[in-house]
């Protein structure tokens, strides 16, 4: 997060690192991102970002969404969510 960029894509940033790590470097990036940029992140530590998250996109049903709506319609957390196949293979009202 050290440039000054539109996009900033990371992919697994908190994969394989202990429960402190991932803290600092999630405070890293919400501490210094551009808030004109986008954060990209992959990840399927769905419950340790989700917190932090405005928009999510799962690729299994290439849904996209607000992190508030989707909570509100489905009723569940994130993670909940993007493991429960017959929410994911369902439309939203």
């Amino acid at each position: 997060m050290s440039r000054d960029a539109r996009l900033y894509v990371l992919d697994e940033p908190i994969g394989g690192v202990d429960p402190a790590a991932r803290d600092y470097i999630l405070n890293t990036i919400i501490n210094n991102y551009s808030p004109t940029s986008t954060v990209l992140i992959s990840t399927h530590l769905i419950s340790d970002i989700e917190p932090i998250l405005d928009e999510i996109i799962f690729l299994k049903g290439w849904k996209k969404s607000s992190v508030k709506e989707m909570l509100m319609i489905f009723a569940m957390s994130l993670e909940s969510l993007s493991t429960n196949s017959s929410v994911m293979n369902s439309k939203p009202r």
